[in-house]
C-alpha cells in the first residue's frame, strides 16, 4: 500500500518542480496576452498643442501595433502643477496594471531630491520608460523687447512666462539667472505649457520664455522666418549649428566657468538630458513594463513615426529606459553641497 502513496507523492513533487520551472514563462505568456482588448491611457501633464501632447499622440497612433494584443491607446490631458498632477495620479491613484502611462515634465523625477513636498513618490522606485530624446532649449524673447544680448539681460529685467513655481521652465530660468547673472522675473500660471507661454509672449503679456524647445520654435516657422523671436542663448543637448545660424545665439555651456557654477549647471541640466520622460507607477508588473518599453523603442525607430514627428517639428533620438534610469540614479547620488544649492533654486526665491 505504500508504493502507490510514494508514486503519488513523487508525481506531485515532480509536478510542482515542473510548474516552478515553467511559471516565469507562464507569467510572461499571461502578460503577453494581458493587453488584448484593453485600452492604454497616456496621461499628459500639459495642455493640448504642447510638444508633450504632440509626442504622446504620435506614440498613441503607432505603439499599439508593437504591443501583443494590439490595445487601443488614448491620450488624456491632465495639466496642473507643472505636470505633477499627472504624475501623482499615475503613481498614487491609477490602477497599477500597466494601462496608465504618464508624460511629465523633466524636472519632476528630481522633485523629491530637491525638497518638493507635493511630490508623493520615490523616483528611484518608479518604472521609467524610454524618452523620445534629450531637449535643446532656448531663452527666447519677442523681437520688440529692448534686450538684444545677454549683456543687455544682465542690466534689463526680463519678464518670462512659466507654468508653476517648481516647473522645469522655472528651474531653468533661475539657473540662467544664478549662473549667467541675468535679471529674470518669472510669471507663473501658464499651465498649458509653452503653448500658452508663447501666446502670452506674442500678445505682449510677457517678454518671452526661459526654456522653449527648439523643436517648439521650429513649429512656428513664420516666427523664425520673420525673426519675430530672438534667441539670447540655448542649452541642453549638444551644440546646435542650426540655432547659432538663425540668430547667432550663444551656447550657454561655453559661458559657464569651471568650479561650483559648473557643478550646479550640470546637475541642473539633468532634466534636459531626459527630454520628455514617460513613466508608469511603481506597482506595475515588470513584464508589462518591459512590453511597453520595447513597444516605445520600436515605435521611435519606425520611419513613419519619425516622419509624423518631423511634420510636427519634433525630433526623435530616443533614450532607452535604462539610460533614463541611469541619469536619475546618478543625479540622486550628487554631492549634497551641489544638491543644496540647486534646491535653493527649485522653489520660489525668498
Amino acid at each position: 500500500m505504500l508504493k502507490p502513496v510514494r508514486s503519488f507523492l513523487f508525481a506531485w513533487v515532480a509536478g510542482l518542480a515542473i510548474t516552478s520551472l515553467l511559471s516565469p514563462n507562464l507569467a510572461r505568456s499571461q502578460d503577453a496576452n494581458f493587453y488584448a482588448g484593453k485600452t492604454i491611457k497616456i496621461v499628459v501633464g500639459y495642455g493640448p498643442g504642447s510638444s508633450y501632447d504632440g509626442f504622446a499622440r504620435t506614440i498613441a497612433q503607432f505603439a499599439g501595433r508593437y504591443i501583443p494584443g494590439n490595445p487601443h491607446i488614448v491620450v488624456e490631458n491632465m495639466p496642473g502643477a507643472g505636470s505633477l498632477t499627472a504624475l501623482n495620479y499615475a503613481v498614487n491613484i491609477a490602477p497599477q496594471d500597466g494601462t496608465i502611462i504618464a508624460a511629465i515634465g523633466a524636472t519632476l523625477p528630481f522633485g523629491p531630491l530637491l525638497g518638493e513636498k507635493a511630490a508623493r513618490f520615490d523616483a528611484l522606485k518608479l518604472n521609467w520608460l524610454p524618452s523620445p530624446g534629450s531637449d535643446t532649449s532656448a531663452l527666447a524673447i519677442w523681437h520688440t523687447v529692448p534686450v538684444k544680448t545677454l549683456e543687455d539681460a544682465r542690466k534689463t529685467e526680463l519678464i518670462l512666462a512659466s507654468n508653476a513655481i517648481t516647473g522645469s521652465s522655472s528651474l531653468y530660468g533661475r539657473l540662467l539667472a544664478e549662473v549667467l547673472g541675468l535679471k529674470i522675473r518669472l510669471v507663473y500660471g501658464y499651465t498649458g505649457g509653452v503653448t500658452d507661454a508663447l501666446l502670452a509672449t506674442e500678445k505682449g503679456e510677457v517678454h518671452g520664455h526661459p526654456s522653449v524647445s527648439w523643436s517648439g520654435l521650429k513649429a512656428r516657422a513664420d516666427w523664425l522666418r520673420d525673426h519675430k523671436i530672438r534667441i539670447l542663448t540655448y542649452f541642453g543637448g549638444p551644440r546646435n549649428p542650426e540655432i547659432e545660424a538663425y540668430d547667432g545665439a550663444v551656447f550657454a555651456d561655453d559661458l559657464v566657468k569651471p568650479g561650483p557654477d559648473r557643478q550646479l549647471w550640470d546637475l541642473g541640466l539633468a532634466p534636459s538630458t531626459l527630454g520628455r520622460p514617460y513613466v508608469m507607477g511603481p506597482g506595475v508588473p515588470a513584464d508589462r513594463v518591459e512590453i511597453i518599453a520595447k513597444a516605445m523603442m520600436d515605435t521611435f525607430a519606425n520611419p513613419e513615426v519619425k516622419a509624423a514627428a518631423a511634420r510636427l517639428q519634433l525630433d526623435i533620438d530616443p533614450l532607452s529606459r535604462e539610460t533614463v534610469k541611469s541619469v536619475i540614479e546618478k543625479t540622486y547620488a550628487s554631492p549634497s553641497s551641489v544638491v543644496d544649492r540647486l534646491t535653493g533654486l527649485f522653489g520660489e526665491r525668498k
